[in-house]
């Protein structure tokens, strides 16, 4: 670290449970070439674990993944670590530092933790009411309208280059196979989610997590 600013070269980890919202700044540092050592988290016996047993919470003490590691300071929360991971390599991971298209990347990020990542969040409980299932997927489609509004005859979100928006749309968009939730419906979603699927980055990423 010089000058207070943390550089590429910083020692990196990032904390990770296979499948969930850390696979997308897990996508982000495959993409970007970032030197980060992946340390898995697994559920065991009510908590959360890693390495050889070591409580989850001395990491993160909401025992919730992502968390990224960085010179020994900890940085939670998947939009801030993408936000960080932005700013390690701004020639790849370009996020506009000022004017419109600044708030409109901010707006970006906050919609799909808002929109579609909590929205998805109450479908995992096992007691969750057929209704409110109902109303749910319904919620998630509107989502997917509106996200199609926003990304247009773009490629991604930003335009034209892949930014660490994409990663998280990707992510949180994918849970809908989860679901038997069809992307039929919005062609422009599904387009763009083979886009990214496509990437070197994103396969990198998806088979250290296991899932391809």
């Amino acid at each position: 670290m010089a000058n207070g600013q943390f550089k590429e070269c910083s020692i990196m980890k990032l904390f990770y449970i296979s499948g969930t919202c850390a696979l997308a700044p897990h996508i982000v540092i495959r993409d970007a070439g970032l030197d980060v050592e992946l340390v898995e988290v697994r559920r065991e016996n009510g908590g959360h674990v890693y390495g050889n047993g070591i409580d989850y919470r001395r990491v993160n003490p909401l025992g919730k993944v992502p968390a990224l590691e960085v010179d020994g300071n900890i940085i939670t929360e998947t939009q801030v670590i993408l936000r960080f991971l932005a700013t390690l390599k701004p020639d790849l991971l370009p996020f506009p530092s000022s004017g419109m298209a600044h708030w409109r990347m901010l707006e970006v990020l906050n919609f799909i933790t808002t929109e579609i990542h909590r929205t998805f969040s109450p479908l995992w409980s096992a007691h969750i009411a057929d209704a409110h299932r109902r109303e749910i997927i319904q919620n998630i489609g509107r989502a997917f309208s509106r996200f199609e509004s926003i990304l247009g005859k773009n490629e991604y979100l930003g335009g034209n280059s892949f930014s660490v928006a994409d990663a998280y749309a990707f992510v949180a968009t994918g849970w809908a196979e989860l679901f038997d939730l069809d992307f039929e419906p919005w062609p422009l979603l599904s387009a763009y989610r083979e886009r990214i699927f496509a990437r070197p980055g994103t396969q990198t990423a998806l088979r250290e997590q296991g899932l391809l």
